[in-house]
C-alpha cells in the first residue's frame, strides 16, 4: 500500500517547501542548492514521527483491506 511508504510524506514536505520558496528554479545548480535546502529543512522530528505512526498506518490499511487511507 502506498500508505505504508514514508518517504512518499517526506517528498510531499520537499515539494510544498520547494514552490512556496523556489517555483520553478532556473538551472541545475539552483536546484540542487534548493533540494538541499529543503532536506534540510525538514526537522529531524519529523522522520521519528513518521516512523512511530507506521503500527497505526498498518492498522488502518488492514481495517481497510489495501483499500486507501487518509494517509
Amino acid at each position: 500500500s502506498p500508505d505504508l511508504n514514508l518517504i512518499e510524506n517526506i517528498w510531499a514536505d520537499m515539494e510544498s517547501y520547494l514552490g512556496k520558496r523556489y517555483g520553478r528554479v532556473a538551472s541545475r545548480e539552483e536546484l540542487i542548492r534548493a533540494v538541499e535546502e529543503a532536506w534540510n529543512a525538514i526537522p529531524n522530528g519529523r522522520f521519528m514521527d513518521l516512523c512511530k505512526s507506521m503500527p497505526k498506518r498498518v492498522r488502518e490499511v488492514i481495517k481497510r483491506k489495501g483499500h486507501q487511507t487518509h494517509y
